[in-house]
């Protein structure tokens, strides 16, 4: 259904669009295991993992491990979305 929209002077049309485009799957969300780290001037500042109640540094090889084994993100795009080792 089209509609219009006084604004002013003018009239405004408003035209209902479906997005016909694929559903883009949830990632989840790791923020309490898994942290990005930067300092304050935005640089990376590494990767931690959450192990009891201790925040410890990881490389980013093993952090990506574990979205994989999680299935949360296919080993596929990790690849091609962060570069491996």
């Amino acid at each position: 259904m089209e509609a219009w929209i006084a604004e002013g002077k003018k009239w405004q049309q408003v035209i209902r669009v479906r997005d016909t485009g694929p559903d883009e799957p949830e990632i989840g969300d790791f923020d309490d295991i898994i942290r990005h780290l930067v300092n304050n001037t935005q640089e990376d500042a590494g990767w931690v993992l959450k192990v009891g109640e201790n925040w410890t540094n990881e490389p980013l090889t093993h952090t990506n491990l574990l979205f994989v084994v999680k299935d949360s993100i296919p080993e596929k795009s990790m690849k091609s979305s962060v570069q491996l080792s």
